[in-house]
C-alpha cells in the first residue's frame, strides 16, 4: 500500500518504511493523523468504536513514539541520545516496537511521573488491555518491576 503525504503516512519526507528502508517515521504526524481517524470513527453514523478505540491505541503509540525520538534528540533509530545527564545518554535508542513501557522506560523523567501517578498507569492499563484481560499483571506492577 503506497500512502501519499497528505494522508499523514506517517514517514518523514516521503520515506517509507519497508523493505531495506530505514528512514525515521514521522510519529508526531502519525499521531495526528490516527487521531483524526479516532474522531472521524466516533462522529460517524452509527459509531465504530471498535475501530476508534483501535486507531486510539495506535494514536497512543506514536505519540510516545513522539515523545521518545525528541527526549533523546534522535533522527534514525539505533542513533545514540543526545539527552545529556539521562541514563540513555549515548546509548543506542531501538525503536520499542508496541511496547509502551519499553518507550516510557527509556524517558527517565516521564519514568518517574509514570510510576508516581496512578489515573496515567489505569490508562496506560486500559490502553494496553483494553478487554480487561491482564493475565494477571498491571501497569503499576510491570513499571515498578
Amino acid at each position: 500500500m503506497t500512502h501519499r503525504p497528505d494522508q499523514g503516512s506517517g514517514t518523514i519526507a516521503g520515506k517509507g518504511v519497508g523493505k531495506g528502508n530505514l528512514g525515521m517515521e514521522d510519529y508526531a504526524g502519525a499521531y495526528l493523523a490516527r487521531k483524526t481517524d479516532v474522531e472521524v470513527l466516533l462522529a460517524a453514523e452509527g459509531p465504530r468504536e471498535v475501530g476508534a478505540f483501535h486507531m486510539g491505541g495506535i494514536a497512543v503509540e506514536c505519540r510516545v513514539k513522539a515523545l521518545l525520538v525528541c527526549y533523546h534528540g534522535i533522527s534514525e533509530w539505533k542513533q545514540p541520545s543526545k539527552r545529556p545527564g539521562d541514563p540513555m545518554s549515548r546509548r543506542s535508542i531501538e525503536n520499542p516496537e508496541h511496547g509502551l513501557i519499553t518507550a516510557i522506560k527509556h524517558m527517565a523523567r516521564l519514568y518517574q511521573r509514570a510510576k508516581s501517578d496512578p489515573l496515567f498507569l489505569k490508562h496506560l492499563n486500559q490502553i494496553l488491555h483494553p478487554t480487561g484481560a491482564t493475565a494477571g499483571l498491571h501497569c503499576h506492577t510491570i513499571l515498578l518491576g
